[in-house]
């Protein structure tokens, strides 16, 4: 396949990213359910890993946590003096994430995969890269849980949406590397 058909590559059929490219980039998402690339899921070669994509849905952090405060008060956090909600200790504590594995009731071999990730916001441009949260259930690095999992979070969250796959904000760009078991590099 060419290097230009290769989502998430340098523009241009480059072998590096310049700051152009992230609008170029952030463009080419989110990805439909069911229309990832193969060569996006896991580590397709011993020497280049692609970009991590989060499977889930880009709420943002205002939708996700008003639906957390009318479907799971107990797990949003509160500013102590103003009495607001503290988005960023609410999204990063881990309370949320817990209650939503409880209430919709995530077998504990998928836990793991349930997160609150950020991910790059679509048209988002050099220097500064703008997220979104979304509620995850899986990437393409470590996997998704069952339909039938993933279903309850939806119809939580996302009024029974099917999930698609956003860009890491961490992990966008594809990387090369040594080979695992080579001996030169020991």
């Amino acid at each position: 396949m060419p290097l230009k058909e290769i989502l998430f590559a340098p523009r241009d059929r480059r072998d590096h990213y310049t700051p152009a490219d992230m609008i170029y980039i952030s463009n080419q998402q989110p990805i439909p359910f069911d229309e990832v690339p193969a060569y996006l899921v896991g580590k397709p070669t011993p020497t280049l890993t692609p970009p991590n994509l989060w499977c889930g849905w880009r709420l943002g952090e205002e939708k996700l946590v008003k639906v957390a405060q009318e479907k799971l008060p107990d797990s949003v956090t509160y500013d102590y003096l103003s009495g607001k909600v503290h988005y960023v200790e609410t999204l990063a504590n881990g309370r949320l994430e817990s209650a939503i594995r409880q209430a919709c009731q995530i077998p504990e071999e998928y836990a793991h995969l349930l997160c609150i990730a950020m991910a790059v916001r679509p048209g988002t441009d050099m220097p500064r890269v703008e997220v979104d949260a979304v509620l995850s259930v899986g990437s393409t690095e470590a996997g998704v849980m069952p339909q039938d999992v993933w279903e309850r979070v939806g119809h939580m969250f996302a009024d029974g949406a099917e999930p698609e796959f956003h860009l890491d904000s961490w992990r966008w760009f594809w990387s090369c590397h040594a080979p695992e078991d080579s001996e030169d590099y020991e």
